[in-house]
């Protein structure tokens, strides 16, 4: 029997990573920065994938790198974006098995439970974020409309021979009200005053 084995994503891959450089030398400080954070992607996903936060993983890091820089780098690039989203959805699945761990108190048994339950319940909500799918709240809403066409069309009809009376005597309220400004005007003009 073959066994199935997962798709792994190219930055998991365990092949060595040939670095790169772009084709363009940097022209400015901030291009240089940004071959350093390009330089430096790969690993910070494996470390994200592993559990850490972006904050915690760039701290981690040998080079310093901004915050900031970093989302400005990943936002010019939508593939990007995905490898940090299926890198967030890996997190969720470590995390997953720490509140496990929390909630037993096997990672630090004498932790207050308040204490507790707030590292849970942030990991549960991060986890909603970036794994909505495996384990974001699901809201459905079961609707069940029967229309039947054969009576809208009899009452379209219904409106279309029997006016509503509200509508007739708003149109009689305008014509008065033009005829008899009409009338006025003709009969100021006729008498010269």
């Amino acid at each position: 029997m073959s066994a199935i084995l997962p798709v792994v994503p190219h930055w998991l891959d365990s092949s060595p990573v040939e670095y790169r450089p772009s084709k363009t030398p940097p022209q400015s400080r901030r291009d240089l920065q940004f071959q350093q954070v390009e330089f430096a992607f790969d690993t910070l996903l494996e470390a994200i994938a592993g559990g850490a936060t972006l904050d915690n993983a760039l701290k981690d890091y040998p080079v310093p790198l901004d915050l900031g820089l970093f989302r400005q780098w990943l936002g010019r690039n939508p593939e990007r974006q995905i490898d940090m989203e299926q890198a967030e959805s890996y997190r969720a699945e470590v995390w997953a098995g720490q509140i496990i761990a929390i909630a037993d108190g096997t990672e630090a048994p004498l932790e207050d439970v308040n204490r507790s339950k707030l590292r849970i319940d942030t990991r549960w909500r991060l986890m909603s974020a970036h794994n909505r799918k495996r384990y974001g709240e699901v809201k459905t809403r079961d609707i069940n409309n029967t229309i039947s066409i054969t009576a809208a069309l009899e009452q379209s009809r219904a409106r279309a021979f029997n006016p509503d009376p509200l509508l007739d005597a708003i149109e009689d309220a305008a014509y008065t009200e033009v005829t008899s400004t009409t009338t006025r005007e003709k009969d100021d003009g006729g008498t010269g005053e």
